[in-house]
């Protein structure tokens, strides 16, 4: 009869690369670190998915089927305990945050909250980061030295009702050749 047991993650270096983890089962007298096991995702297609793999040392839920074949074992996923606990708390109850933050602090953050909805794809500290703020309407990039738009074969178009650039140092436009049109005052 297959139970589930709960053991910790010793290792996720695959060494064929199969996305399995390695772990080390505990409830049994003795420890016992199974060879490698597959890990239930949400998303695992042939060379495209999603690819979120718990850390080592994290506690795991394993499905252990009938007998002691590793095989017959698969990882369900990490749990939240009291020493590793989410970053971001349901502290209002109504669930409105998702997110996906890395070990190194990099974030994706969802809010559904009514009024608040928004999307950040952040870096450590938010040193830089894109934010899609739904109830203003604005799209905010923020980097710490530079911004860089790219377009090898293709046109970089900013078409709005006003623009606006402005800055604290000085501002150069380079082109074989530039074209305005429209009342100009240069002052």
């Amino acid at each position: 009869m297959p139970i589930v047991v709960v053991g910790k993650v010793t290792n996720t270096k695959d060494p064929q690369g199969l996305g399995r983890v390695q772990v080390k089962l505990q409830g049994y007298a003795n420890e016992v670190e199974v060879p490698w096991m597959r890990l239930v995702g949400s998303y695992a297609s042939n060379g495209f998915g999603a690819v979120l793999l718990p850390e080592k040392d994290d506690e795991v839920l394993v499905l252990k089927g009938d007998g002691e074949n590793s095989d017959q074992m698969v990882c369900l996923g990490s749990v939240y305990n009291g020493g590793r606990k989410p970053h971001q708390p349901d502290s209002d109850g109504e669930n409105n945050i998702k997110a996906l933050k890395t070990r190194a602090g990099n974030l994706i953050s969802i809010s559904d909250k009514s009024g608040e909805e928004s999307v950040v794809v952040s870096t450590p500290d938010e040193k830089l980061s894109i934010k899609l703020d739904h109830p203003s309407g604005t799209i905010t990039i923020t980097g710490k030295d530079k911004i860089h738009l790219s377009c090898s074969s293709g046109q970089v178009v900013v078409d709005c009702q006003q623009a606006k650039v402005s800055a604290s140092g000085s501002v150069s436009v380079e082109a074989p050749q530039i074209s305005l049109s429209g009342n100009v005052s240069l002052g």
